[in-house]
Order: C-alpha cells, then sequence, then structure tokens
C-alpha cells in the first residue's frame, strides 16, 4: 500500500516487502510454503522488469533469485523466466559488447568499422534506434543519416511512402548483419 500511495517511499516499501517475502518463504511450511514462494517470485520478477533497462546486472540476480525459487516450489513459471533470464543476459552481452567497442571509438573516432559495428547492435539486436542513433556522425553513410533519425523517432507518425522506405532499409540492414554474423 505504501508503495502504491508514496512514489517517493516506493524503493524502501519494496525493500521491505522483499524481506518480508524472502522470510516468510524461508520459514514457512508446505502449502503456505508454496504461496510465499509464488509471492516472493511476483515481486522479484516485477523488480526485475523494473530494473532491465537501468540495472540490467541486477535485473539478472533478480531474476536467477527467481528461477531458484520457482525451480524449487515447481512454479508452473520457471520455464517462463529462465527465458526472460535467458534474453536479458543475452542483452547483457551485447550491452558489454558495446561499451568495449564504444572504448575503441573513443580512442579512434575516425574508425568507420567500429562505429557501424556498435549502430548495428543497438538497431539490430538490442531494437534501440536512439542507442544507435547517439553513434552516429558526419562519417556516417548517407543512408545511415538519413533512415536512423526517422527510425528512433514516432515511426506511427511517417507518410506510408516513407515507412515502406524505413522498412527497406531495415530489411537491407538485416540481410547484409546476419551474412556477416553466419559462418
Amino acid at each position: 500500500l505504501l508503495a502504491r500511495t508514496a512514489p517517493s517511499l516506493r524503493q524502501a516499501a519494496t525493500e521491505k516487502l522483499l524481506d518480508a517475502l524472502q522470510k516468510a518463504y524461508a520459514s514457512s511450511k508446505a502449502a503456505q510454503h508454496n504461496e510465499a514462494g509464488e509471492a516472493l517470485i511476483d515481486l522479484l520478477e516485477e523488480r526485475a522488469d523494473a530494473k532491465s533497462k537501468s540495472d540490467p546486472n541486477m535485473a539478472c540476480d533478480l531474476l536467477r533469485k527467481a528461477v531458484t525459487v520457482a525451480l524449487a516450489i515447481g512454479s508452473v513459471s520457471k520455464d517462463d523466466l529462465q527465458a526472460k533470464l535467458s534474453v536479458l543476459t543475452a542483452r547483457q552481452k551485447i550491452l558489454s559488447q558495446i561499451d568495449a567497442l564504444q572504448a575503441i571509438l573513443a580512442a579512434k573516432p575516425q574508425d568507420k568499422a567500429t562505429r557501424e559495428k556498435i549502430i548495428n547492435l543497438y538497431l539490430i539486436d538490442l531494437d534501440d534506434p536512439a542507442g544507435a542513433s547517439r553513434a552516429v556522425n558526419e562519417d556516417c553513410e548517407e543512408r545511415v543519416r538519413t533512415y536512423l533519425p526517422l527510425a528512433a523517432g514516432d515511426v506511427d507518425s511517417l507518410a506510408e511512402e516513407a515507412s515502406l522506405e524505413l522498412g527497406g532499409w531495415y530489411e537491407s540492414l538485416a540481410k547484409k548483419y546476419l551474412a556477416a554474423k553466419l559462418p
């Protein structure tokens, strides 16, 4: 109730609730153990979802705990949680790649191949055109400088012809990117 009625206290209230649910889960028996486990799983998943963009490491930790509890009580949500954890772990790996590439780009700002890799990772792997647009500069090819701002903006407001062109650009990027990734 406190988390819902006082947004400024949401974080503290959620932490206390999480602590209480963990204690209830650890100390409960039989049917209450499963109920406490399900409640704990729900809160862990909710917090992981909230942290997935801002703190993917914490989100992974929360999901790992949720998976552990789900496996222990035989929850029906275990497969969904494991799938969500796999997606988040893959996202983390891509973000680590981007960080490494950005360090290279900081040392060599004119490295077009590294800049292109960053743009492709954001755009194709993470579906984050706004993130990709932060890597664009005047050295990028004209199509990237033209279509990326469109993709990062409100695509619902684009004219039909512009939407088709943007879709065609995405398709060509995907084909090129996948061909480079496949052996």
